[in-house]
């Protein structure tokens, strides 16, 4: 049995939601975790709220060969972001375009959604598959098409502003604890405001929510109206109720700057430069030689000219000291 990589991701979570690459994980070599933790860690193991928790907190586990696993939640970013679309491609034109064949099938597209930009739409697009996300991001990149250059990124938090941060205002009564959860906040946020991906509540060592966290909405245009839609309350207003607590929210801040390079750099329109035909270069070639010829002819009543103004100087000066 081979060891486990150094840093290996150990991921916890339900089996519809771990990557077939980290299913493969023997169980025996995770046995000291579960010795540890009291919970064995295992892709196709579906874990309770509390349990998966108590995992999250350790964050990295050492085992006895040195081998050093860091745990963390499985999520997988399947959107991207196309630029620049057209105002005229119609939807069945989009649908085609992003649903790419590959190995005999068509990449499966959860979403579209075209949102306008600056003269052009951005085109955001949720695959099934992360495989099929990159696969159509390596296809699309600097792809022709109607005269511009298509620009593809992962459509996620560092691209996009729907993220907020949360935090509680009164603590978690006893008569909540089995009730509240990260899917009870991402409900009650989502019916307010708008459809959220996830959140991510930080957990101290025994499992126990510290009182702060990341909501995120949806990878798109519509997540980053939701959470502006958000922050434009008032900050009195800016709380939502989640099984009897009060959480309130407000920007998450960040190093805005950088994220506004990359959006700017991304929602840059660069045009094909289309290549002349044999006529066309043909013609350009006989207007460039015509251009050299009448610059030729130039040159050559200037050098008359400086050639005429230079004898009629020798000959003033012959003159005028002939007779002096």
């Amino acid at each position: 049995m081979e060891p486990l990589e150094s840093h290996q991701n150990v991921f916890v979570g339900s089996s519809s939601q771990i990557n077939q690459s980290h299913k493969s994980t023997e169980i025996n070599q995770l046995n000291e975790i579960k010795s540890r933790t009291g919970v064995m860690i295992r892709g196709d193991l579906q874990l309770d709220t509390r349990s998966t928790r108590h995992v999250l907190s350790q964050r990295t586990l050492k085992l006895q060969d040195g081998c050093i696993l860091r745990i963390s939640k499985t999520h997988i970013n399947t959107s991207i972001a196309i630029f620049p679309i057209p105002l005229s491609a119609n939807h069945s034109e989009l649908y085609n375009l992003v649903n790419l064949r590959y190995f005999g099938d068509y990449a499966r597209v959860k979403t579209l959604e075209k949102e306008e930009t600056k003269g052009f739409f951005t085109l955001y697009v949720q695959y099934e598959l992360r495989f099929s996300a990159q696969h159509a991001k390596d296809r699309l990149i600097n792809l022709n098409y109607s005269g511009v250059i298509l620009n593809v990124m992962w459509a996620d938090s560092e691209f996009l502003n729907n993220s907020i941060f949360v935090y509680f205002e009164t603590p978690i009564p006893n008569s909540s604890l089995q009730s509240f959860s990260e899917e009870a906040v991402i409900e009650a946020f989502a019916q307010k405001f708008g459809p959220v991906i996830r959140a991510d509540l930080q957990v101290d060592r025994l499992g126990n929510f510290k009182g702060c966290g990341i909501i995120f909405f949806v990878n798109s245009g519509k997540g980053e109206r939701a959470a502006t839609r958000a922050l434009q309350l008032e900050e009195q207003e800016r709380k939502v109720n989640v099984c009897g607590v009060c959480v309130k929210y407000k920007p998450r801040y960040e190093n805005k700057s950088q994220k506004m390079k990359k959006r700017n750099y991304f929602w840059t329109v660069h045009e094909v430069k289309v290549k002349p035909t044999k006529v066309e270069k043909s013609e350009q070639d006989k207007e460039q030689q015509k251009k050299k010829k009448k610059e030729k002819r130039k040159e050559k009543m200037r050098e008359k000219k400086k050639e005429k103004k230079l004898l009629k100087a020798d000959k003033e000066i012959h003159y005028n000291s002939h007779h002096i």
